[in-house]
């Protein structure tokens, strides 16, 4: 995985974050869950500088933070379809 994906990665879950939570548009466990995965996924960023580290992308805390995303990611999009079925429904 490249190591500077990870900081485009968070700033889009940090602004997708604050964005819901200003705006009520996912639950707010979802929105700090996100602010919390955005500011991890940027802090795995620093493998750039530190090389070879467990903070990495590559690393045991970069793997955890990379299923966290990914767990954001479905959970967002199951709460958007689900609410967009509410709404034709």
């Amino acid at each position: 995985m490249d190591a500077l994906n990870v900081f485009p990665i968070g700033a889009l879950l940090v602004a997708a974050s604050i964005s819901a939570l200003r705006s009520r548009a996912f639950p707010a466990w979802l929105a700090w869950f996100g602010l919390l995965v955005g500011a991890a996924r940027w802090v795995t960023g620093l493998d750039v500088v530190l090389k070879e580290s467990v903070l990495g992308d590559e690393g045991a805390i970069g793997f955890v933070v990379f299923l966290g995303v990914m767990v954001w990611i479905v959970a967002a999009s199951i709460v958007m379809v689900r609410r967009s079925a509410d709404r034709v429904t």
